[in-house]
């Protein structure tokens, strides 16, 4: 299910990242890997690359995977996101999973944990990709993929997932 997908691997403690890289490389998954903020943005920026799944620490040497998800998210935000952290406190998993992640996963952690989570993540994204888009009601259009709402005056709402309450 998971093998026509490309995996960004955003780690920069380098054991792990190339045990994560070879570990799902066996799995017949495609996977790019960066150690850094600037790194993971530029492979995820080149049109060549189509990460659909993001696997990231939150703590980079150039900056924090949080910030990091904002860029990817203006980029694109059709891919899954995992966060790989060994930040186990409830305010960084909150905001984690406030930016859109699917899923927090504390190191240390099982690998085949992480496939397992993986293989539910990728399940529920692809079903939620066979529905449609917009919907529309009379004169109310909502997209959901743009998080908008375009109501009878014709007036659009946008509303952010980080502006959203908890």
């Amino acid at each position: 299910m998971l093998t026509k997908h490309q995996v960004l691997i955003v780690e920069d403690e380098l054991n792990l990242r190339e045990t994560l890289l070879e570990y799902l490389q066996s799995k017949s998954l495609n996977c790019l890997s960066a150690g850094n903020y600037q790194d993971a943005l530029t492979l995820f920026s080149d049109s060549h690359n189509y990460p659909t799944i993001v696997l990231m620490d939150i703590g980079l040497p150039d900056g924090d995977g949080i910030s990091l998800a904002k860029e990817l998210k203006k980029i694109r935000q059709d891919f899954v996101l995992i966060y790989l952290s060994a930040q186990n406190d409830p305010e960084t998993k909150y905001l984690g999973l406030e930016m859109g992640a699917e899923d927090y996963i504390t190191k240390p952690f099982d690998l085949r944990e992480l496939m397992l989570r993986l293989n539910k993540a990728m399940s529920t994204h692809n079903m939620l990709s066979e529905y449609q888009d917009q919907i529309e009601l009379s004169t109310l259009k909502i997209r959901f993929k743009s998080y908008e709402l375009t109501d009878a005056e014709g007036n659009i709402n946008q509303e952010e997932l980080t502006d959203m309450p908890s």
